[in-house]
């Protein structure tokens, strides 16, 4: 009989193995610091949604202002963008830390085909579990983060299968009219 009780607490330790380390406190807006997929996703595509929202409002004041709208709404534009590039390269380099890259491979996304191949680990792989050489864990997500990040990748994949099944539906439509008409003739 051995004589070790069955119904005895477990003596290991039951706490998490990254409990001590706390997790990332850092601002989304600086460099420093780690972001998990659905906060990128949420971030990098919200960013670009206000960025397409601040060329509109441009577009609108170079088009009612007429020549010198035309000036200042360019000037905006131009602005606005280069800021919110910056903003694209720092979460980048956010996310590329999740997944304990060097941040200077967001340099690269200036390369054509290469900007795609830095892209696909970004938005697909997981972050390193715990603390790496960046620092603490990123933050859990919120159920708003997770939201965001699944109705922007339905919003950009229902645009894509738009763009291509009404093109081909149309010519679906076009070809069965004319066989329709052959018939009747």
């Amino acid at each position: 009989m051995s004589a070790v009780n069955p119904y005895e607490a477990p003596q290991a330790s039951l706490e998490r193995p990254d409990a001590d380390v706390g997790y990332d406190e850092t601002s989304p807006f600086s460099p420093a610091g780690r972001f998990g997929r659905a906060s990128y996703i949420a971030y990098v595509f919200g960013m670009y949604f206000a960025l397409m929202l601040c060329a509109g409002i441009f577009m609108g004041i170079a088009t009612a202002l007429g020549d010198i709208g035309s000036l200042i709404g360019g000037a905006l534009s131009i602005i606005v963008y280069v800021a919110f590039f910056v903003m694209a390269i720092i979460f980048m380099i956010r996310r590329l830390h999740d997944l304990n890259w060097s941040g200077w491979l967001s340099a690269l996304t200036v390369v054509p085909i290469v900007n795609i191949i830095i892209a696909i680990p970004c938005l697909f792989f997981r972050g390193t579990a715990g603390a790496n050489n960046y620092g603490p864990p990123p933050k859990p997500n919120r159920t708003h983060t997770i939201v965001a990040a699944v109705s922007i990748l339905l919003v950009v994949g229902v645009g894509i299968l738009a763009a291509v099944a009404i093109p081909a539906y149309q010519e679906y439509l076009q070809r069965a009219s004319e066989v329709s008409q052959g018939m009747n003739q």
